[in-house]
């Protein structure tokens, strides 16, 4: 068994409850920063396969995933942001989504460099103050 997927059993192992797919990701990769998501997708497919973890299908649960890139913490996003997502595939595509299940890499608020507000909007040509 590889390093990577001792880390990730372990994790289970040790989560309690029924995680999902993505926080043993989150946790694995506190311990491991190398692993992926797809690593760990992979992992629990063989570990599911082998019978050294059972999958539990739970259909209908819709949910947007935020997961960072940088310290693997995974977010569930607010049912507000998906209907909203739901309402926008209506309006500008004319689809209507029946189940919604979307991972959304980025970096979390702890882990995103600070932003500075952009400079004031000048007409073309005109000076800023203070330049």
């Amino acid at each position: 068994m590889t390093a990577q997927r001792a880390v990730l059993l372990d994790v289970l192992e040790h989560a309690g409850g029924h995680p999902d797919a993505e926080s043993p990701f989150g946790l694995a990769r506190r311990r491991d920063p190398g692993i992926s998501l797809s690593t760990v997708d992979r992992a629990l497919d063989l570990l599911t396969r082998h019978k050294l973890v059972d999958e539990l299908r739970l259909g209908g649960s819709e949910h947007v995933h935020l997961i960072c890139t940088a310290c693997g913490g995974v977010q569930e996003a607010d049912g507000a942001l998906l209907q909203r997502l739901r309402g926008a595939l209506k309006r500008e595509q004319g689809f209507a989504a029946t189940d919604v299940k979307l991972d959304v890499k980025g970096r979390c608020k702890r882990c995103a460099p600070a932003v500075r507000a952009p400079d004031a909007i000048t007409p073309a040509g005109a000076r800023r103050s203070g330049r």
